[in-house]
């Protein structure tokens, strides 16, 4: 690293953290000598990452303070100032807040839902998008879960597992309520409730075997 980045890494108070130690251990004064008494980093309450977060939050302007002062960190200038003028607003290492839960990944059987947030200035700790099962129930119909089942279906997708499971109704391996006798709807395993009761059901091979607690029959569709 060039000495010019290492005194401006120095100047910002990054030298406790140990990768800057390394890197630019003369201008931190972490290096030794067979003449001199080896140095050890002074004791310090300030984390790594928020050493790091300090070091890399700055004002990119002369006159962010006086902006800040004049209240510009909550106007329509927000959006410049976090890219700008962070520290002197106060948005080093605060994220904004988290967006609403995206609609399920899928109607029934177990899909997934995120939500995001955005950093108010250019590093923040943690994560920016979190993830939640959702719709676990299992499903007990016929139909696809995706708008482009019927294309994929005629584009030969259904001999691929995925889409098997995505697409029932249009690759036709779903099963419909016995009409004409019910008593053939019958479970073929003792184990079938408990299986069901896990979300079981959502794997057409469980369905086969369990026809009875997973609310199908044997009647192709």
């Amino acid at each position: 690293m060039s000495t010019l980045n290492c005194v401006n890494y120095k100047n910002r108070g990054a030298c406790q953290a140990k990768v800057i130690q390394s890197l630019c251990s003369l201008t931190c004064g972490y290096c030794s000598t067979e003449n001199t008494t080896t140095t050890t980093a002074a004791p310090t309450t300030t984390s790594v990452n928020e050493t790091l977060l300090n070091a890399t939050c700055q004002d990119n302007h002369s006159k962010c303070a006086n902006w800040s002062a004049s209240g510009f960190c909550s106007s329509n200038y927000t959006n410049y100032m976090s890219n700008n003028c962070a520290r002197s607003c106060g948005f080093c290492g605060v994220w904004n807040n988290w967006s609403t839960w995206t609609t399920c990944s899928v109607k029934c059987g177990g899909g997934v839902q995120q939500r995001k947030r955005s950093c108010k200035a250019s590093v923040c700790a943690g994560d920016s998008t979190v993830m939640r099962a959702c719709n676990r129930n299992r499903c007990t119909t016929c139909f696809d879960q995706v708008s482009y089942c019927s294309a994929f279906a005629q584009a030969g997708k259904c001999s691929e597992t995925l889409w098997k499971y995505m697409c029932r109704k249009s690759c036709k391996v779903c099963v419909e309520p016995a009409q004409s006798n019910p008593a053939i709807c019958a479970d073929k395993h003792t184990n079938c409730p408990a299986a069901a009761e896990q979300g079981g059901c959502s794997d057409t091979r469980v369905q086969s075997v369990c026809p009875k607690s997973c609310n199908v029959c044997t009647t192709p569709c």
